[in-house]
This record gives C-alpha cells, sequence and structure tokens, in this order.
C-alpha cells in the first residue's frame, strides 16, 4: 500500500520514516493530517524520522511551525540482519523526530519545543 494516499485520520497514532528522496511530500502529509484532525476535533499524534535539514523548504513550510522537534544526539547506527557483516554504519546525516500532535482532551493551545534525545 501507498501510505501517501492512506487516510491517516483511521489511527491514533502513525510512525513514518520515509524515503529520503520525497521527505517533502510525508513531511506535507502530516501537515495536512494534523490540520484534517484540528478541523474535525479529533486527536492525532504522527512521529515523522527524517534527516536533520532545517535549511529546507519543506522544513519551514510544514514541519517548524506544526511539530515539536526532537533532535537525536549523534548519527543513526544500522545493523546488518542478514549477519553478512557484523560492523554497524552510521547514517551520514543527523536526524530528527517531528512530533505532530493534537490532542482533544488539551485544552491549552498545543505549544511546539524542541528537545533532544
Amino acid at each position: 500500500w501507498d501510505g501517501l494516499k492512506t487516510n491517516w485520520l483511521q489511527h491514533k497514532k502513525i510512525f513514518c520514516n520515509p524515503p529520503y528522496d520525497n521527505i517533502k511530500a510525508w513531511a506535507k502529509k502530516c501537515y495536512k493530517t494534523l490540520t484534517e484532525a484540528k478541523a474535525n476535533n479529533q486527536s492525532i499524534e504522527i512521529h515523522l524520522l527524517i534527516p536533520a535539514r532545517t535549511d529546507t523548504k519543506y522544513f519551514h513550510d510544514y514541519i517548524y511551525k506544526y511539530a515539536d522537534l526532537k533532535f537525536i544526539k549523534g548519527r543513526l547506527k544500522f545493523r546488518d540482519l542478514t549477519n553478512i557483516s557484523k560492523r554497524t554504519t552510521s547514517a551520514p546525516f543527523p536526524s530528527m523526530i517531528c512530533v505532530y500532535k493534537y490532542d482533544t482532551k488539551d485544552r491549552k493551545k498545543h505549544q511546539n519545543y524542541l528537545s533532544f534525545i
């Protein structure tokens, strides 16, 4: 199935680790889903794991003002699950988790924040 074509409002929590050659479309989907959830007064929480590229247009258009940003200390590490290689490899870039959240039970205005994990 295609996650960009799926109705995310059918779920309360969503986790995305999108293809890194199409992050803009996924960030836009997160933003639009959050906007729809607010319009429908429906709780939702979306976690988007992406490279920390704060200099991009999509970051400022769809992430910065709308998601809580959690910067991951260091680089993500990957293991070869086929056991061909015993060595781990690191991502060539820093990463972050963008958390888009709307909670109908929380009557206070949701404040975006930055954190490091």
